[in-house]
C-alpha cells in the first residue's frame, strides 16, 4: 500500500524533523534512534515497515507490520515520521515503531522477514505492558493482545503474513475455572478449545498456537482473577513449547526469551535417576519443572491412572517415583500418572509395582478393594511404562516396607 506523504508542517512532523537535523550520524554505527514525543502517550502501538523511494515524492510504500486497508486510517505517528525521513533526504527501508509516546526509527541494512516483523511489534508491545502500572481488557484490546471473551486470539488479519493458512495465535485466556491448577510461576498446561463455535474455528486456533511455536514467536498469557473475570490479575510473555494432540495439551513456559527446552526422550533412551535440582526447590520445596512434567507425563502414557480407572485429568497428578526431594529425575521414566488416592498410597507404600512384572502387590493386610485399586498390573493408555531402574529402587523399599 502506497500511503501520501504529510503536505502541511504538523508539530508533530516538525519534532522529528528537527531530531533528525541535530543528529547527523543518526544511522551510523547503531543503525537506530529513540525520539520522546512530548504529548500523550496514546496512539498506535506496533512496528511498521516502511520504503522511502528517492524518486517517488508523494508517497512511500507500507512493506509489512501494518494490515489495515484504508489509507486514511494509517497511524499519523509512523506517518509523520516517515514524512519527516523524506523532507531529510533519508531513503530506503526503515523499521519505524511508537509506543506510549516513544518513537524509535532502525534503518535496516537487510529486509526484515513477516516473522522478523512481527517478533518485533511483539516485544514492543511487551515492552509497553512492562511499563504500564494498570493492565485493563480494554488496554489488551488496544494493544491487539486480547480480543474478547475467546480464550485463543489469533489477530489473523494481522498475522497472516506470517502464517497464510490460520494466522499466529497472539493471546491466551487463562481462567483458571476449569482446571486451576495447570498455572504455576514458571508456565501453563493449556487445553485446546472445545466450545460449541464450528470446528473449523477450534481447529484454526489451535493450528494459530502451533505456529506461534514453529515460528518461535511469544505468546501473551493473560490471567484473570477467579472471583472476578472481568479483571486482569497479570499477562505474562510466553513461549510454545510442546503440545500433545492425543491429550489435547500445549506446554507454555514464560519468560522474556524463549526458555531452553528439550523434547522427551525416547523409552530405550540412556537414564539417569538423579538429575540436578533447582536452587529454589531447596529453598522453598517448590517444584520449578512440576508442569513440564506433568505434561511430559500425560503425553507419554496419557491421561489415566496407572492403577485404577479414572480419567479426570483434575483428580490426576504427576507423581515421581525417585522422589524429588531425593533430587529425583523430572525424566518421564521417572513419573507415574495417578490419581490422587492412590498417589498417597503409593508414597505411604499401601502397593508396589513389580519392576518386571509390572504386577500390582499389595502391602500385608491391606486389600485392592479397600484402597480402589482396579488392575491387576501397571495399565497406561499408551502401554508405556517407568524405566525399570525407578520402578526397582520403589519396589525394594516397598518389600522393606511390608516386612
Amino acid at each position: 500500500m502506497i500511503i501520501l506523504y504529510n503536505k502541511r508542517a504538523g508539530n508533530l512532523r516538525g519534532v522529528i524533523s528537527k531530531h533528525l537535523k541535530e543528529n547527523e550520524i543518526l544511522f551510523g554505527d547503531f543503525g537506530e534512534t529513540e525520539i520522546e514525543l512530548e504529548r500523550d502517550k496514546s496512539g498506535y502501538v506496533g512496528a511498521v515497515k516502511v520504503f522511502i523511494e528517492q524518486d517517488k515524492e508523494n508517497g512511500f510504500k507500507v512493506v509489512s507490520g501494518w494490515s489495515g486497508k484504508a489509507a486514511s486510517r494509517f497511524p499519523a505517528r509512523i506517518k509523520a515520521a516517515a514524512t519527516a525521513l523524506k523532507d531529510n533526504g533519508y531513503t530506503g527501508q526503515y523499521l519505524i515503531k511508537h509506543s506510549e509516546g516513544l518513537l524509535s526509527i532502525k534503518e535496516l541494512a537487510k529486509e526484515l522477514s513477516p516473522v522478523e516483523l512481527e517478533l518485533e511489534r511483539r516485544m514492543e508491545m511487551w515492552r509497553v505492558l512492562q511499563d504500564s502500572s494498570l493492565i485493563t481488557p480494554g488496554r489488551l484490546r488496544e494493544l491487539r493482545i486480547y480480543g474478547g471473551a475467546q480464550g485463543i486470539f489469533v489477530d489473523k488479519k494481522t498475522t497472516v503474513s506470517v502464517d497464510g493458512n490460520f494466522g499466529v495465535a497472539v493471546g491466551v485466556m487463562h481462567t483458571g475455572r476449569h482446571y486451576a491448577d495447570d498455572l504455576e510461576e514458571g508456565g501453563i498446561i493449556y487445553h485446546y478449545p472445545k466450545t460449541n463455535r464450528p470446528v473449523s474455528r477450534d481447529r484454526g486456533e489451535i493450528e494459530a498456537t502451533k505456529a506461534a511455536k514453529e515460528n518461535n514467536l511469544p505468546v501473551f498469557i493473560i490471567i484473570k482473577e477467579e472471583k472476578n473475570p472481568k479483571k486482569v490479575q497479570a499477562v505474562k510473555m510466553g513461549w510454545v513449547q510442546d503440545w500433545d494432540d492425543q491429550e489435547q495439551l500445549f506446554l507454555i513456559e514464560f519468560g522474556d526469551a524463549k526458555p531452553s527446552y528439550r523434547l522427551p526422550v525416547e523409552q530405550d533412551a540412556p537414564f539417569d535417576l538423579e538429575g540436578e535440582i533447582s536452587a529454589r526447590y531447596g529453598r522453598t520445596k517448590q517444584r520449578p519443572n512440576q508442569q513440564k512434567f506433568r505434561f511430559n507425563l500425560f503425553k507419554q502414557y496419557g491421561a489415566k491412572c496407572g492403577v485404577c480407572k479414572v480419567t479426570n485429568e483434575n483428580l490426576l497428578v504427576a507423581a515421581h517415583i525417585f522422589p524429588k526431594e531425593k533430587h529425583g529425575s523430572d525424566d518421564w521414566r521417572n513419573g507415574l500418572v495417578l490419581c490422587a488416592n492412590h498417589h498417597n498410597a503409593f508414597d505411604s507404600y499401601l502397593f508396589g509395582i513389580n519392576e518386571t512384572t509390572h504386577l500390582i502387590e499389595m502391602q500385608a493386610g491391606v486389600s485392592e478393594q479397600q484402597i480402589g485399586i482396579t488392575e491387576e498390573k501397571l495399565t497406561t493408555l499408551s502401554g508405556k511404562v517407568p524405566h525399570r531402574d525407578s520402578l526397582t529402587w520403589k519396589h525394594q523399599k516397598f518389600f522393606t516396607q511390608s516386612n
